[in-house]
Formats: structure tokens, C-alpha cells, sequence
């Protein structure tokens, strides 16, 4: 499952050696995140992956359904065919997305 501040790219590389099959998630990513980090996505924490990480499930946080619909397309337009699934966490109580 993904975890804000666990599932990042250490984690899921050892994940990947733990299993080649399994699908890997991101941290929760807060939508901002992703539109206010649009023009260099590739080197933020947020979508910087690893090839070998494919593939690879990405879950958003947010409560704004445009702001969601916007980091969605933008994530799967920077990750292409790594992305196989985005995953919408509209409810998280986390402080962080809320």
C-alpha cells in the first residue's frame, strides 16, 4: 500500500529486488504537488523513478476534483507506459493533503 514518507524510490527498489512481478506504488503525492512542479516532474521526489520499477502505480491525494483531474493527466503524460494505474485518495484525513 502506498505510504506518504515510506514507499519512495529506496523503497521501492528493494521491493523490485525482492520481487521483478509486483506492482509498486509512489507515497501519496498531494495534487499541488504535481501541477505546482509541472515543468521538471523527472526531478522532484514526487514522479522520479527508476526504470526498472515498472510497473508502477501512483497514488494522488487531493479534495479539488479539477486540481486531481489536472495532476492525473500530467502524471500520466510524464511516466507513459511506467504508469499503469493511478490511484485517487480523495479522503485521506492527513493533515498534508487536507
Amino acid at each position: 500500500a502506498p505510504m506518504m514518507g515510506v514507499t519512495d524510490k529506496h523503497w521501492r527498489h528493494l521491493a523490485r529486488l525482492l520481487s521483478r512481478k509486483t506492482l509498486l506504488y509512489t507515497e501519496m503525492v498531494v495534487d499541488s504537488a504535481i501541477v505546482h512542479n509541472s515543468q521538471d516532474l523527472n526531478h522532484t521526489r514526487f514522479l522520479g523513478h527508476r526504470d526498472d520499477e515498472h510497473p508502477l502505480a501512483v497514488q494522488l491525494g487531493g479534495n479539488d476534483p479539477s486540481l486531481l483531474k489536472q495532476a492525473c493527466e500530467l502524471t500520466v503524460e510524464h511516466l507513459g507506459d511506467t504508469c499503469v494505474e493511478v490511484n485517487l485518495n480523495c479522503g485521506c484525513p492527513s493533515n498534508v493533503v487536507a
